[in-house]
């Protein structure tokens, strides 16, 4: 399915053609490997003469001195960096190796264009049988080499230029490089020219002819680069009559090996048949030409243009344990996720529709979508600075969407979830659910006092989100049951949230554990918030377990004195929380600072539990008020009795919801100062107008 989608998406890419240099550019590494053009070893080979002539080592570009960021108080730095000239870099295509060894001659060569890595510059250096052995491994590979000079005559002056650049170099200076078998002359690469023209770049002044360009033939470039993209297929198989795999058009066929797809890598075994060959793969599954050469153009764009990798602090959030906050959040990550996308249509396409698709990849590419209209994907799915363009937002496209960790440049690719057949509106309707989220967010933090800067962030973007309620377990699975407005559960996530809840009421007596604590109430509440208001209008299902109300209707019926507990397991907990709030707040008062919790209820490490909270916490309260001489007002008396009448009724109800009570309790227990009054400047004291109330009785 994925090579199909990347076929899919990547024949309207080919339809759309373009100039030779755009689609040399697509389909080689010309724009990722510029640091190969810093070292360029040219040699002029007349084809009608059988001449040549070795051009001394140049530079296709130039070195720029950049501005780096400094931290704060440290003087700005420059730092030098190579740009190439984009003009004539078209004129030397080539495939960075993916894989294996690329100091080994790899793949399928379209020219005589060969990489040169710094070991490889000394190890040539003043070594004729070194660059002999170099050169022919290499031209073997090459679809484009007429042989008009023999190989051997090349040897000593490519040594001589190897030494020269090699001797130039630094011990710790990184030598990159090209050497160019340049063939000129009519049908060949280059052609000789009076100037550049408008068909092909200049690439040098003629050594040979004096007063004469080398251009290069960008359409026989072109066509060099798409018959080595095809044998790379055919070195896994080709048949002459043979049937896609996808069109099902009947002729010659290719296997669907291909440097572009790499996440088929052929020195895993668990891939190939075992009845076949690695040189017989093509019987296992095959594609036409022009389904290979979508195949090429469909992979580059999901694994260069349409590849993100995820921010250094969504990653970290993803391998947060959901569970505990022993761990807390891993500082470190040292492995990285990227996120890919495949844009298909979902039926045929017309003429008119295809150009419009194409259009639309090609706009995503430059990414000039910001002036325009579009999906936003940073916080759906993490990809930062991602905008869908509009024009792709259709109905009749689907996404795809991998998470993967490793390398594409060295085709070491592991799949972490792959989300198929993703409709762009429910997309849309998501990132706006989590917009919206961000005023609840906003309403929170206020009530909370924690700071809405440092969690919109995290909060907001979805996968953070869900790791969080779900754990990295199960994150890329709610993720997709979310991008096919697939129903949700919250029971996870109450029972995550109750359980580092519970953690952090065990070190209560700590400043840290209790504004740790506010932070899990805001959790809880915030994916509460958008688990309602996803079940509601995308699923646009009735959700189950959503028995309680918004927390502001909450708290101020509960201070208005509502004595209707009963509706809920989880309205009762938020209930209980705000009655102990209200009382803990006298109890400071009247015993000059000590907390109710620690003093009265958490004592000698004991855990917070439903039984505990009605037992401990509610129920003595009357007495705790005599002891301390603390008289009760009669709203909260009649409060008092009401919930430990609910209690009773729904004690079994509570004992099979527990999470659900305790995650609501502390959260009824630190949103109730934000309607009892302000707190003081310790933050658990009493609000000025009942401490006047409390001294008046």
């Amino acid at each position: 399915m994925l090579i199909d989608g990347l076929i899919r998406m990547g024949l309207p890419l080919l339809n759309r053609g373009g100039s030779p240099a755009e689609v040399i550019r697509q389909i080689t590494d010309v724009e990722a490997g510029a640091q190969f053009f810093q070292n360029v070893i040219l040699v002029e080979i007349d084809v009608a003469q059988r001449r040549f002539a070795v051009h001394p080592p140049m530079a296709w570009g130039d070195w720029q001195e950049e501005p780096q960021e400094g931290g704060k108080g440290r003087r700005k730095k420059t730092q030098a960096r190579f740009v190439p000239d984009r003009s004539r870099t078209v004129a030397a295509p080539f495939v960075l190796p993916k894989g294996g060894n690329p100091l080994k001659p790899q793949g399928r060569y379209g020219i005589p264009v060969y990489l040169v890595y710094d070991k490889q510059f000394r190890e040539l250096a003043a070594n004729a049988e070194a660059v002999r052995d170099f050169l022919e491994r290499r031209l073997a590979r090459t679809q484009l080499w007429r042989g008009a000079v023999e190989v051997a005559a090349l040897t000593a002056p490519l040594a001589d230029a190897f030494a020269t650049l090699a001797s130039g170099a630094t011990e710790k200076e990184k030598l990159y490089g090209l050497l160019v078998l340049a063939e000129v002359g009519e049908g060949h690469p280059y052609r000789y020219a009076a100037a550049a023209s408008d068909d092909g770049p200049w690439v040098v002044q003629s050594r040979l002819h004096p007063g004469v360009a080398v251009c290069a033939n960008l359409a026989l470039l072109e066509q060099a680069a798409w018959q080595a993209k095809l044998a790379e297929g055919m070195e896994k198989g080709a048949l002459d009559d043979g049937v896609c795999v996808c069109c099902g058009a009947e002729g010659p066929v290719v296997s669907i090996a291909n440097q572009a797809w790499p996440l088929f890598a052929f020195e895993w075994r668990a891939p190939l048949p075992s009845e076949l060959a690695e040189e017989e793969l093509v019987r296992g599954a095959a594609l036409c030409h022009r389904c290979y050469q979508g195949l090429t153009l469909g992979g580059q764009f999901c694994f260069s243009t349409a590849s993100r990798r995820l921010p250094v602090w969504v990653t970290r959030e993803l391998f947060a344990p959901a569970m505990s906050r022993g761990g807390d959040t891993p500082r470190q990550v040292r492995q990285e996720v990227y996120a890919g996308l495949i844009i298909t249509p979902l039926v045929p396409l017309d003429a008119e529709a295809e150009k419009r698709f194409a259009d639309g990849l090609e706009a995503f590419r430059r990414q000039t979508v910001y002036l325009e209209r579009g999906l936003p994907l940073e916080q759906v799915l993490g990809l930062e600075q991602t905008v869908l363009p509009e024009t792709l937002t259709d109905a009749r496209f689907r996404l795809t969407v991998l998470y993967y960790t490793g390398e594409v440049a060295r085709k070491n690719v592991h799949l972490l979830a792959v989300v198929e057949d993703v409709t762009p509106s429910v997309a849309q309707a998501v990132d706006e659910l989590l917009v919206a989220l961000g005023e609840e967010v906003a309403r929170l933090c206020q009530a909370l006092q924690l700071s809405p800067a440092r969690y919109e962030r995290q909060l907001l973007c979805l996968p953070p989100l869900l790791a969080m309620a779900y754990g990295y377990g199960y994150v890329w699975q709610a993720l997709g049951r979310i991008l096919h407005r697939q129903p949700i559960a919250l029971s996870p996530m109450v029972r995550h949230a109750a359980l580092r809840m519970q953690e952090c009421a065990a070190r209560w007596q700590r400043d840290d554990a209790r504004w740790a604590m506010r932070e899990e109430v805001l959790r809880y509440l915030v994916f509460r918030a958008f688990w309602q208001a996803y079940m509601r209008k995308v699923v646009q299902r009735k959700e189950e377990g959503a028995d309680m109300r918004p927390w502001p209707e909450l708290l101020n019926e509960l201070k208005a004195g509502s004595l209707d507990f009963a509706r809920s397991v989880d309205e009762l907990g938020f209930a209980a929380g705000y009655l102990v709030r209200a009382f803990s707040r006298g109890y400071w008062w009247k015993t000059k600072g000590k907390d109710f919790l620690t003093h009265r209820v958490l004592t000698f490490g004991s855990r917070l539990t439903p039984d505990a909270v009605w037992r401990r916490a509610i129920l003595p309260m009357p007495e705790y008020a005599v002891r301390v001489g603390l008289p009760l007002r009669e709203e909260l008396r009649r409060q008092h009795g009401a919930w430990l009448l609910a209690y009773r009724q729904m004690e079994p109800e509570v004992q099979k919801a527990r999470d659900a009570f305790l995650a609501a309790f502390w959260a009824g227990y630190h949103l109730a100062d934000s309607v009892l009054g302000a707190a003081e400047a310790e933050g658990e004291g009493v609000a000025a107008d009942e401490s006047a109330a409390m001294a008046e009785a």
